[in-house]
C-alpha cells in the first residue's frame, strides 16, 4: 500500500533527529557522508513526516473534545475536573512543539529556496491549523519565544489573541505562496494530491472557522462572497487511512482500538439517542456512525450491563436516556446500542462484546445491517479500517454559515443552510461508506426516508424561539461533526447549543472546562510557569458568561 511506503518515510524522518534548537544543518563538527545537511535535506520527507503528525495531532485533539460534548461517553471521572488530569494533554502538545513546528521551521527556508512553494504554503496552512488548535485548547501558549531550544530554555507565554493574529498570518503567508508557481509537487500530498488551489480553499476555510470564533462576521462574509474555500464535497480536508495491519499499520487508529482484541471506548448512550430515538424517522447516518455487537439485551444485568439495577438520576428529565440509548432502561427495547452515560466512571465489566462500536463512517468499520456480531476479530471485520480524519468537511462549513445567518437574524437563511448542511452530511456520509465498503442494501436509507427526517428537523426549527432554531441547528452541526469532537467542542463554547446535552450520573459535574489544563510537561518543565490554570478560564473568543455551559 501507498500507506505504508508514506508512514515508513516518516519514520525515516523521525530517526533523523532532527532538533529545533538553533541551526540543525550546523551541528557536525566534521563532514560526514550520511549526514543530512542543508544541500540533502528532502522537503519530501520533511513534508510526508508534518502530514501524517498533523493527523495524528488533530485525532487527539478530536479525542479530547469527543467526551465533553458527549460525542462519546466520558468515563474517566464522574466530573469534569477528574476526568482530565495534566498529563491528559502531553501527546498534543509535544506533538506539536516537538514535532510538526520544528519540522515544519526548517522544512520551509529549503523549501522556498528551493523554490518548491506549493510544499512550502501548505506547511505553513497546516502550522496556522496546529497553532489555532493549541489557542483554542489552552489559551495563553508560547510562541514568540518558543522553538528556540537554549537560547530560550523557558519560553513565556503569548496572549491568546494575538497568537490568533500569528495564526491567521501563517494562513496568509502559505495563501501567498501558494499561489506562486512552484518547481515541483509534493510527491506525496495525502489531502491535496498537490493541488495548490484546493490548498488556498482549506486556508480560506481555517480562516473562516477563526473569525466565526472571534465574531468577525465581516472578515467572514468576505471569504463567502469570494466563493474560495471549501464548498463541496471534492473540497473537503480529510485524511484517508489504509488498510494495512502491521509493518505499518495504517488503519484509522479508532478501528484498531474496537476490531482487535481490546474493548475500545465506549459510545455517548445520548449521542446515540439522538439519532436512534430522538426523532420518529431515525438519524440516516445512525447504521453508518454506530455497529451493534448485540441486538438483545433483555437477557443481560448489571454484571453485563453495568446500570440497570441502579436507581435512575433524581435529576434527569423524563426525556433524557439513561442507562441504554433508549430511553428507560427497564423497558430493554432490544435496540442494542449499549453504551455509557455522561459520567459513568464505574468499573468495567465483561462487556466488550456487547457495547455497541465504531461504524463504517469515519472508522473503517462495519455497516450495521442488524447482523448483530462480535468485532474482535484480529482486525478482519467491515472495511479494514480505511476510514477517514474529518478534519474540515463542507458540511461543517454549510453549518457555520448556518450560525453566522443566525446570529445575524437571517432567520431564512439560516434555515435553507442548515438544510444544506445536513443533505450534504448524509450524502457524504452514505457515498463514502459505499465506496470502502460493503452496505447492505436492506438497510440503506430511502429517499423518501431521509425528506422525511429532514423534514421533521425543519419543522422543529420553524417552530422554535431563536434559542430553539440555534438548539436544533447545533443538534445536527454535532451529529454532522461525528469524528471531530475539537470542532464540536468550540462550537458549544461559542453558543451554548444544543441545551438538551445529558446530564452527569452525579447531579454536580463541576465547571465545564472552558479550557483545557496545561499539559504536566509544560508546567513541570517550564521555569516561567509556576502552577496550573483552573479549567473555568475562558479563551479570548469565548464570551459567554461564567458558568454558562454544563
Amino acid at each position: 500500500m501507498k500507506l505504508r511506503k508514506h508512514i515508513s518515510i516518516a519514520l525515516l524522518v523521525a530517526l533523523v533527529g532532527f532538533t529545533s534548537c538553533g541551526d540543525q544543518f550546523d551541528l557536525d563538527l566534521q563532514l560526514n557522508p550520511n549526514a543530512v545537511t542543508e544541500e540533502n535535506a528532502d522537503v519530501d520527507l520533511f513534508f510526508n513526516a508534518i502530514q501524517l503528525n498533523v493527523t495524528g495531532f488533530f485525532t487527539t485533539a478530536s479525542n479530547i473534545g469527543m467526551p465533553a460534548v458527549r460525542m462519546t461517553a466520558m468515563t474517566g471521572g464522574n466530573n469534569y475536573e477528574n476526568n482530565w488530569s495534566p498529563n491528559s494533554f502531553n501527546g498534543l502538545w509535544n506533538s506539536a512543539y516537538a514535532s510538526i513546528f520544528p519540522d515544519i521551521n526548517a522544512m520551509i527556508p529549503l523549501a522556498e529556496d528551493r523554490e518548491q512553494f506549493v510544499h512550502a504554503g501548505a506547511a505553513q496552512v497546516l502550522q496556522g491549523y496546529v497553532l489555532m488548535t493549541l489557542v483554542d485548547f489552552f489559551g495563553d501558549i508560547p510562541w514568540t519565544e518558543a522553538l528556540q531550544g537554549v537560547n530560550v530554555p523557558s519560553p513565556g507565554s503569548d496572549d491568546d489573541e494575538s497568537i490568533y493574529t500569528a495564526a491567521i498570518a501563517l494562513l496568509d503567508a502559505g495563501i501567498a505562496n501558494l499561489a506562486k508557481t512552484s518547481r515541483g509537487l509534493p510527491g506525496n500530498d495525502f489531502f491535496y494530491g498537490g493541488d495548490a488551489a484546493q490548498w488556498t480553499k482549506a486556508a480560506n476555510t481555517f480562516k473562516m472557522k477563526a473569525y466565526l470564533n472571534m465574531g468577525n462576521m465581516s472578515g467572514f462574509n468576505s471569504i463567502v462572497s469570494s466563493g474560495n474555500y471549501i464548498s463541496s464535497s471534492a473540497d473537503d480536508f480529510v485524511f484517508t487511512y489504509g488498510n494495512n495491519r502491521v509493518n505499518p499499520n495504517s488503519r484509522h487508529p479508532w478501528y484498531n482500538e474496537q476490531y482487535e482484541v481490546g474493548n475500545g471506548r465506549y459510545h455517548s448512550n445520548a449521542f446515540m439517542y439522538e439519532l436512534a430515538f430522538r426523532q420518529s424517522v431515525p438519524d440516516p447516518r445512525v447504521r453508518y456512525y454506530y455497529y451493534r455487537q448485540d441486538l438483545d439485551q433483555s437477557n443481560e444485568d448489571q454484571f453485563t450491563l453495568d446500570c440497570p439495577a441502579s436507581p435512575r438520576p433524581f435529576h434527569y428529565p423524563n426525556d433524557m436516556p439513561y442507562c441504554l440509548a433508549s430511553l428507560n432502561s427497564a423497558s430493554f427495547d432490544n435496540a442494542g446500542y449499549f453504551g455509557r452515560d455522561h459520567g459513568n466512571n464505574d468499573g468495567i465489566p465483561p462487556d466488550g462484546q456487547l457495547r455497541t462500536v465504531w461504524g463504517i463512517y469515519p472508522a473503517g468499520g462495519k455497516f450495521d445491517a442488524d447482523d448483530g456480531t462480535h468485532t474482535k476479530n484480529a482486525g478482519t471485520d467491515g472495511s479494514l479500517g480505511t476510514g477517514i480524519a474529518p478534519i474540515m468537511m463542507s458540511s461543517f462549513v454549510d453549518f457555520m454559515r448556518a450560525e453566522a445567518a443566525l446570529s445575524g437574524g437571517d432567520l431564512a437563511a439560516a434555515r435553507t443552510l442548515l438544510e444544506a448542511g445536513m443533505r450534504n452530511s448524509i450524502d457524504r456520509v452514505m457515498s463514502f461508506s459505499a465506496d470502502i465498503g460493503t452496505i447492505d442494501a436492506a438497510f440503506t436509507p430511502a429517499a423518501a426516508d431521509i425528506d422525511a427526517y429532514v423534514a421533521e428537523i425543519l419543522a422543529a426549527y420553524d417552530a422554535g424561539d431563536n434559542a430553539t432554531k440555534s438548539d436544533v441547528l447545533q443538534q445536527q452541526n454535532h451529529i454532522a461533526l461525528f469524528g471531530n469532537g475539537y470542532e464540536a467542542y468550540n462550537a458549544y463554547r461559542r453558543t451554548a447549543a444544543p441545551r438538551n446535552l445529558q446530564f452527569g450520573r452525579e447531579a454536580d459535574l463541576r465547571e465545564f472546562p472552558r479550557l483545557m489544563l496545561y499539559p504536566a510537561d509544560y508546567v513541570n518543565l517550564n521555569a516561567s510557569i509556576s502552577t496550573n490554570r483552573v479549567i473555568s478560564e475562558q479563551v479570548f473568543w469565548d464570551t459567554l458568561a461564567p458558568g454558562a455551559l454544563d
